[in-house]
């Protein structure tokens, strides 16, 4: 009975020896971790980040730098009040706490111009166009002329003159003319101008002249984009040329490539209204 009694003795005494070197090499290994990685995560180890925004990059990378801190460029937006290049935005925001070598990223303003795209706006109300171009950045002006049409868009051309059709490719903030519409008083006459043989281009810019009203445009075959307009002639017009009528009447226009069907108006008197 001693003998199984010093032998339980010894056994838990063993065992107890055994649990508490085993306790110890655990502390040791957990403390040898936690130095490790303190040392490799830098814990406790801060910095804030420095406000960069209203700054270019090439004017952030060395505040930045400076701190450790290593930067990427995400992003880049169009804003008209904002410098080109600018930086808008920062994650994380300034004055937050990171540890040294994060990586901030920043949002700038582009270099380039923003390109719209015109929509088709004619044969519109003003009101509507003008909301419409206001919405896509456009600046305009408003040209009125004599017409039937009152407060239609009549015709869109940029600050020279120069006609603008749907599908232009513009800059943000461009200036637009407006050609609309406006009351005919006391019936004012003017001369229907000779336009066979013309494009298009010229045949608009005569009929506008003249204080009338460029109405249907009928092509005997679709053109199949618009550089391909300035190929075809004006063969035809209605009314046709010299007719005295109330200024901002109408004049249709029909059009082909086939240069031998532009030929000259008889005068009847149907012509006359």
């Amino acid at each position: 009975m001693k003998i199984k009694t010093v032998f339980s003795f010894i056994t838990s005494r063993f065992l107890w020896v055994n649990l508490a070197i085993v306790v110890v090499v655990l502390l040791m290994i957990g403390i040898f971790i936690l130095t490790v990685l303190k040392r490799n995560t830098r814990h406790g180890e801060q910095i804030s980040v420095p406000n960069v925004v209203g700054l270019s990059e090439a004017a952030a990378r060395p505040i930045l730098l400076a701190q450790g801190i290593s930067y990427e460029v995400i992003d880049s937006v169009f804003l008209r009040d904002r410098k080109r290049g600018e930086i808008v935005e920062q994650t994380p925001k300034p004055d937050s706490k990171v540890k040294s070598g994060r990586t901030i990223y920043l949002t700038i303003n582009a270099f380039g111009d923003k390109i719209v795209v015109l929509p088709n706006l004619r044969n519109l109300s003003v009101r509507q166009v003008q909301h419409t171009l206001k919405a896509l950045g456009f600046a305009f002006l408003v040209r009125t002329e004599p017409s039937e049409f009152l407060d239609l868009v009549l015709d869109i051309t940029d600050i020279s003159g120069q006609p603008l059709n749907a599908g232009a490719r513009l800059k943000d903030g461009s200036m637009i003319v407006l050609v609309v519409g406006k009351n005919v008083d006391n019936e004012k006459f003017t001369v229907v101008p000779h336009v066979v043989g013309l494009d298009i281009f010229d045949a608009e810019k005569y009929i506008r002249n003249n204080q009338l009203v460029v109405g249907a445009i009928d092509y005997d075959i679709a053109p199949v984009s618009d550089a391909e307009k300035a190929l075809y002639i004006v063969y035809r017009q209605d009314p046709t040329a010299g007719r005295s009528i109330v200024i901002g009447k109408r004049v249709d226009l029909y059009l082909s490539k086939e240069r031998n069907k532009a030929r000259s108006q008889t005068k009847s008197d149907d012509d006359f209204f």
